[in-house]
C-alpha cells in the first residue's frame, strides 16, 4: 500500500513508466518500494451513444499522508503522463483514503 490503479491509458504505457512512477512515489511518501503497487485497468468509456477517450483517471488508495504530499504526488503523477496523453483530454487522480482498522493484510489490520 500504496496502491495505484490507472484506466484510459495503454498498458504497456503504463509499464513503460512504472519505474519512473514508484521512483516519485518512493521519494515523495518516503515508502518502501515493495510497498507499492500499479494496476492497469481496462476500461471502455460511452459518452452520448459513442466510445470516448477520457484522458488518465487514477485512483490512489493509501493511508492519508497529508495535503503537501498529495499535492507533491498529483503533480509528479501528472508530469510523468503529460507527454503521453492526447492534447485535450485530462489526467486525473483521485486519492481514496483508507481507514487502518479497514485494511487487513494476511487477515490483520493495521
Amino acid at each position: 500500500m500504496p496502491h495505484l490503479r490507472v484506466r484510459g491509458v495503454d498498458q504497456e504505457l503504463i509499464r513503460q513508466l512504472s519505474h519512473a512512477i514508484l521512483d516519485q512515489m518512493v521519494e515523495i511518501v518516503q515508502a518502501p518500494r515493495d510497498w507499492f503497487t500499479i494496476e492497469a485497468i481496462h476500461s471502455t468509456y460511452f459518452f452520448d451513444g459513442q466510445e470516448k477517450s477520457p484522458g488518465a483517471l487514477m485512483e490512489l488508495l493509501w493511508f492519508d499522508r497529508g495535503q503537501d504530499v498529495k499535492d507533491r504526488l498529483a503533480t509528479a503523477i501528472t508530469e510523468i503522463f503529460k507527454p503521453h496523453i492526447p492534447e485535450g483530454q485530462d489526467i486525473t487522480l483521485i486519492f481514496r483514503d483508507l481507514r487502518k482498522n479497514d485494511y487487513f493484510e494476511n487477515g490483520e489490520h493495521y
